[in-house]
């Protein structure tokens, strides 16, 4: 059942595994800058090999990094800590949220 949906028209991927997924979920990270996030991201493309390496502070690179960031605010904005989303076709949807 949907409860709440997010429009995602690109899948999303591990940033440490690299490998496409369906499920993520959604933490609490306060000691993790908006900085710190930003560059966990773009090493996780440039390792991936999604940014070729050398590619990093391209005007391109600059607006993947805020595609991509926009997109997990919009998430973030709609779902709560504890959240399982999965992403089904082109929505992001939460399965079930976690209880504390």
């Amino acid at each position: 059942m949907r409860q709440s949906g997010v429009r995602m028209p690109a899948g999303f991927a591990g940033l440490a595994s690299h490998r496409a997924t369906t499920t993520a979920l959604v933490t609490d990270l306060p000691e993790m800058t908006k900085r710190q996030h930003r560059g966990a991201l773009l090493d996780s493309l440039v390792a991936g090999g999604w940014i070729p390496a050398g590619e990093e502070g391209s005007e391109m690179t600059g607006a993947v990094l805020d595609e991509v960031l926009g997109l997990i605010d919009k998430i973030l904005a709609e779902f709560p800590v504890g959240s399982i989303l999965e992403r089904d076709a082109e929505f992001v949807t939460c399965r079930a949220v976690l209880v504390r």
